[in-house]
């Protein structure tokens, strides 16, 4: 189902039309990342609201992590979801066309999931969605967001993006695209959060605990949990034991 909302495209300079290729290219641990991400949700996970669902290569997982789950997803970009709403897996979910900063379906929901979406608003912005997601969530819920950040200094931007480089070198990207990818990240990087400044960040609209089931390059995974839902433990792994801040095992290809 397909519910509309004209919206303005923000998914530059990737084509809709080979999405779902030059993703994995210019995000290497893309596949990875989609993993760790419904590994993180909670057991028994029946209302899942996607934020930024794209061409829906996130959604297809969370279908296939939780079959009989009611799914959401939000994007805003018509062209995106058209694309997403053809995949034949996908017939069951419910996809808006929407910008996630305007209103929401209706909860609760056990999780809130987004991934390579809020790295497109601002930092206040992406403190609203937070808050939104915190109340928007049932006891025991989960914000899970998959992101791109920023360096924690410049020295380390540069090392960072030259592994990056490298990176999409091998995945196949072309030369042009490298090179637009790089302008794209420039562009941005003044708006980028670190991953650390995004954690506490959720800590301080509430979440306990935060952790970081993944980092890889600029590419970050980082989950909040609402207070008092019984701690279930996330798909397929433990919780760690600090009620703050852990740190992260790395992702590795």
């Amino acid at each position: 189902m397909i519910l509309m909302r004209e919206s303005a495209p923000v998914h530059h300079p990737m084509d809709v039309a080979c999405y779902d290729t030059v993703i994995r290219q210019v995000v290497p641990d893309h596949d990875l990342l989609l993993s760790h991400i419904c590994a993180s949700l909670p057991a028994g996970c029946r209302n899942i609201l996607e934020l930024g669902c794209g061409t829906g290569l996130l959604t297809g997982r969370l279908r296939e992590s939780c079959p009989g789950a009611r799914i959401c997803a939000v994007d805003i970009s018509p062209r995106m979801v058209e694309v997403a709403s053809q995949k034949e897996e996908l017939r069951t979910v419910t996809f808006l066309v929407r910008d996630i900063r305007d209103s929401w379906p209706e909860g609760p929901f056990d999780a809130v999931v987004s991934s390579l979406c809020l790295h497109h608003l601002s930092s206040g912005e992406r403190e609203t969605i937070a808050t939104r997601s915190f109340h928007a969530l049932a006891p025991g819920g989960r914000f899970v967001c998959g992101d791109i950040f920023r360096a924690e200094s410049p020295d380390v931007e540069q090392i960072l993006c030259s592994m990056w480089v490298q990176k999409m070198h091998r995945a196949g990207a072309s030369p042009s695209l490298i090179e637009a990818m790089l302008g794209e990240r420039t562009g941005r990087l003044p708006l980028l959060s670190t991953i650390r400044q995004f954690s506490l960040m959720m800590e301080r609209v509430g979440f306990s605990p935060v952790f970081l089931p993944c980092i890889a390059c600029f590419v970050s995974l980082a989950v909040g949990i609402i207070p008092g839902g019984g701690g279930d433990s996330p798909r397929g792994s433990s919780l760690p034991e600090q009620s703050s801040l852990p740190g992260a095992d790395l992702c590795r290809p």
